[in-house]
């Protein structure tokens, strides 16, 4: 049985987002927090916390060596990022993972996303 496909959304290198095609129309879901359509592809580890998007941009300069962007560059690679504040690596999966997660936040409908297409540019 297959499922229809209720969201899409952008993965990208730099921000990403997450929208509907409903009746018509593409309705782009907005950040809960700050109302921004895009969310920066940015994830950060401070202690215990996982912060995505703009409270994770504002550890790059801070924190470089616990701030992870630009890693969908490596997706597919078997490349990894050393998380110091972790003392592990993180791989461009799990750290696209977080962002996806992210993502999920902004749909306000009550809905959940069961079959979603997710975009990348054709270099990748």
């Amino acid at each position: 049985m297959s499922k229809t496909i209720n969201f899409g959304i952008d993965l990208g290198t730099t921000n990403s987002l997450i929208a509907k095609f409903n009746k018509g129309a593409v309705e782009v879901y907005k950040n809960p927090v700050g109302f921004k359509e895009t969310l920066p592809s940015v994830v950060a580890f401070r202690n215990d916390r996982i912060l995505v998007g703009e409270k994770g941009r504002v550890y790059l300069e801070k924190d470089p060596k616990s701030t992870v962007g630009q890693f969908k560059r490596k997706m597919g690679t078997t490349e990894s990022y050393k998380i110091k504040s972790l003392d592990q690596s993180k791989t461009p999966i799990e750290l696209s993972a977080f962002v996806l997660k992210e993502l999920k936040t902004f749909i306000h409908t009550g809905e959940t996303p069961e079959a979603v297409v997710i975009t990348i540019p054709a270099s990748f």
